[in-house]
């Protein structure tokens, strides 16, 4: 991550491959981009008092998608979608998050909640707060957004982290046997009750109860309930009353206030239960918290997997293709943090056996399943220029597609079908890592695995030009195209810098 611009001070911002620096996700180190297939000519951000952000640039080098759609004018970010996060890919292989944020401050997964978005730090903040005092809390959220790891934060800060955190689900707990689960009962109360049963109330003595789904709560249970709330005391089923001491955290999916109309949950309960309250957010409103989420439960599933699989990161290397975090980025994610990592989960489970990652026919069946498919394009700019035209892909891959290679935006790389059996590459896959290893033959075998003098064959084949083999035609008219810069017209030649300025000075060429 890192901060672009103070959109309050108007003051300007440069994103480009050089600029700014970014903090891995795996620790402090800072860098820039580092990606060859990204222009060193600067994007200009310029932000507003009204808290717009102005996009301006080389247009001619720089290829840029915003939230899926193919951007080269001129383009406003309102305030609102600044709030919710633009998703820009550059390059084709870099994805960003471009959102507005305020200071930070702590470790991604504070509180074992992981984040850093606005709305999260500002639930730690109020977590803080709630943790000190003995009232009830009620925490509110979607299904699967994490308001069981509020509870777990709460109790930890709490005075009560030594004593016993009781975890009950409301939902489960039948109508016959809720009093004596939660309250307890005495031999021989009822049939069957050979032994007393001191309830979840008893074994949270001193500490804290989470009360999950309390909306499901029976009806015939929520007066003992405000009792326990108000007073503290219980009466075991069959036994005498007694006092317990106990801090009680509920968690609602459900509009309580509309149960309260409909007669299913008690007005009186429910003011007891939201003297504090507290709204985990859904993910689609944290959506610069999803590429965290994505690493930190990768990062676990293969922590619990052995041996690993190959296409398997190091906890250092932490670069992931643009096109699928993105698309993850964009998507709705209805169960929330639970569904995504459910996504991670079984994406690990589909590729145990694969050399690399196949990520879009896992991504596009697990995000599209159930019917719910991942969310188009928003409109969230405002165009100055016509940004509907097809950026085109880079000469490279249109030569590849050319001789019939499969072609797929961003991802392409991680795709292994119609591989050659020697090298397990497709001409597809050799010529984007090449790319992304900055036309650098011996950087690129390194990282494929492969004999310098192979790739070079291979790449001939899929219709690469050496720099070796240009001839001054080609390269001063790259050079007048690139206004005269040897990085920009090596990247349009498909070559190393070094290769040619070495191929330039054979040839008695100078660049102005």
């Amino acid at each position: 991550m890192a901060t672009l611009l103070d959109t309050a001070g108007g003051g300007p911002a440069l994103l480009s491959r050089t600029a700014p620096c970014f903090r891995n996700a795996s620790g402090p180190q800072t860098g820039d981009l580092e990606t060859a297939t990204i222009s060193r000519s600067e994007l200009l951000l310029r932000g507003d008092p009204d808290g717009s952000v102005h996009l301006d640039g080389a247009w001619d080098v720089q290829r840029l998608e915003v939230d899926g759609a193919p951007v080269d004018g001129p383009t406003t970010f309102q305030r609102d979608a600044l709030r919710s996060g633009v998703v820009l890919e550059l390059g084709r292989t870099v994805a960003l998050l471009l959102h507005t944020v305020g200071i930070r401050r702590g470790r991604d997964d504070e509180l074992g909640i992981v984040g850093q978005s606005a709305a999260i730090r500002a639930l730690r903040r109020d977590i803080h707060k709630a943790a000190q005092i003995r009232e009830p809390v009620l925490v509110r959220g979607e299904t699967g957004s994490g308001k069981e790891l509020v509870a777990r934060a709460l109790h930890q800060l709490s005075p009560r982290r030594r004593k016993p955190l009781v975890i009950v689900n409301g939902a489960a707990l039948s109508s016959g046997v809720a009093e004596s689960q939660l309250f307890g009962h005495a031999e021989g109360a009822f049939t069957g009750a050979t032994t007393a049963h001191e309830g979840f109330f008893a074994q949270a003595d001193g500490g804290t109860l989470f009360l999950d789904e309390i909306g499901d709560l029976a009806e015939t249970i929520q007066p003992k309930l405000l009792r326990v709330l108000e007073a503290g005391d219980l009466q075991p089923v069959g036994s005498r009353t007694r006092h317990v001491d106990v801090r009680v955290i509920t968690a609602t999916d459900r509009p309580l206030e509309q149960a309260v109309r409909e007669g299913k949950f008690r007005l009186p309960l429910l003011k007891r239960l939201t003297g504090c309250e507290l709204v985990v957010p859904p993910l689609r409103e944290r959506r610069d918290d999803v590429g965290r989420l994505f690493w930190h439960f990768l990062q676990r599933e293969l922590g619990e997997v052995s041996p690993k699989p190959k296409w398997a990161p190091t906890p250092r290397e932490t670069r992931i293709p643009s096109a699928p975090i993105a698309r993850l980025a964009l998507h709705d994610w209805p169960g929330n943090v639970r569904e995504l990592e459910t996504v991670v989960r079984e994406l690990v489970r589909d590729n145990l056996d694969q050399d690399v990652l196949h990520w879009s026919g896992t991504l596009s069946r697990l995000l599209q399943r159930d019917g719910v498919q991942s969310t188009p394009p928003r409109a969230t700019r405002s165009p100055k220029s016509n940004s509907d035209s097809t950026i085109p892909p880079p000469p490279s891959i249109r030569r590849a597609v050319a001789t019939g290679a499969e072609h797929t935006t961003g991802d392409a790389a991680f795709e292994t079908r119609g591989a050659d059996p020697k090298t397990r590459r497709t001409d597809r896959e050799l010529l984007i890592s090449f790319e992304t290893h900055g036309f650098e033959l011996a950087r690129t075998a390194r990282a494929l695995g492969m004999n310098k003098g192979w790739l070079i064959q291979r790449l001939k084949q899929a219709g690469w030009q050496p720099a070796a083999d240009l001839g001054i035609s080609e390269i001063t008219a790259a050079l007048e195209q690139c206004a005269s810069s040897v990085e920009h017209a090596a990247q349009r030649l498909r070559v190393s810098t070094k290769a040619l300025r070495s191929r330039m000075t054979s040839l008695g060429i100078t660049a102005r």
